[in-house]
């Protein structure tokens, strides 16, 4: 999810609201349908998480709305985890559904210990859960 922050690095002036900091939407989003396409095509959100994965996205990060202008909370989500060199520690399968514990690091010398559900759409296997991830 390190795209979400190229929405808004090159994009002023942002909006106080409620002492949280938005950065306004393109106009052309004008529903929750335009913003789910908007976001699959240019983060391709669709690729890699299921559609319940990218609604709670949605609620966390896209739910202001302001006179019909989407707004998107700007700033740090937290920590990344460096999933490049994490380590699979156990897999299970259960029908269409693959549950991974997996070992890595969001600091040097901290050790965690995360969780992902995937699921297989017969296609590919995309990220419905993982415990990285704020929403």
């Amino acid at each position: 999810m390190r795209n979400l922050e190229s929405f808004y690095i090159h994009h002023t002036p942002f909006e106080e609201f409620n002492n949280r900091t938005y950065m306004k939407m393109p106009k052309s989003i004008t529903s929750h349908e335009s913003l789910v396409a908007y976001l699959n095509k240019t983060l391709g959100l669709n690729k890699y998480f299921t559609s319940d994965y990218t609604e709670r996205l949605i609620k966390y990060v896209f739910s202001k709305q302001v006179n019909d202008q989407y707004y998107m909370l700007v700033g740090q989500f937290g920590q990344i985890f460096d999933m490049k060199n994490a380590k699979i520690t156990s897999t299970k399968y259960e029908g269409n559904k693959l549950y991974v514990t997996y070992q890595g690091y969001y600091e040097p010398n901290d050790l965690k210990t995360e969780k992902a559900t995937l699921i297989f759409n017969g296609t590919n296997w995309l990220v419905d859960t993982a415990t990285f991830s704020p929403w």
